[in-house]
């Protein structure tokens, strides 16, 4: 009788074994490349729309915080406000030359338009920016002493300097009924403005 053949058992070459590593990780590469995709698309949704006025809030920021700190030596007030007249604001900044110009910035809503006009230099150059169409009201308040004013300087009794408010509200709200707010805050390095002692 003749004893059963033996089954020969043939292992991987390492070629096949290398061959194998590279398919595993190709696709593992793809694998985490559609995942983190997936997980950066997440993020993007769970994130809040941005508010497309915010280009105009940092610009009103900026400029505010250029102006105010240094008023000009003019008849009108640093900074004056109404509903009907929009928001204004003067001071002096330097030209290209280091010469101190006067500078005013008007922020006003015109045929559901807000603008934004800019006069300064001797001849007085304008110039108009229309930073949003469709508003339908454009409202500045002022929180000073924890009163809210609508108008600014605020009426008083006397000739005494009033100081700047510690915080402005900007409301905007379009004709399609959307609204957006921004609170600008004033630094109190400058909100306090005391008059300068006179020189005999």
């Amino acid at each position: 009788m003749r004893p059963p053949a033996r089954i020969r058992r043939r292992g991987f070459t390492l070629i096949e074994v290398l061959i194998a590593l590279a398919l595993v990780s190709v696709v593992v590469g793809l694998a985490w490349i559609v995942l983190d995709s997936v997980r950066k698309v997440a993020a993007e949704i769970s994130l809040p729309i941005e508010d497309p006025m915010h280009p105009v809030w940092m610009q009103l920021e900026r400029e505010l915080d250029a102006l105010l700190p240094k008023p000009a030596e003019v008849d009108t007030p640093a900074l004056r406000f109404s509903e009907e007249e929009g928001l204004e604001f003067v001071s002096l900044l330097k030209n290209a030359r280091g010469i101190p110009l006067q500078t005013e910035l008007h922020y006003l809503l015109e045929n559901q338009d807000l603008l934004r006009i800019s006069r300064s230099g001797y001849p007085t150059l304008a110039q108009t920016n229309r930073l949003a169409r469709g508003v339908q009201q454009w409202i500045v308040r002022a929180i000073h002493q924890d009163e809210t004013f609508t108008e600014w300087p605020p009426e008083q009794e006397g000739d005494e300097a009033i100081p700047l408010p510690a915080r402005l509200n900007f409301t905007l709200e379009r004709a399609n009924g959307i609204v957006h707010e921004f609170d600008q805050y004033l630094p109190a390095s400058y909100r306090a403005s005391p008059p300068e002692p006179e020189t005999p």
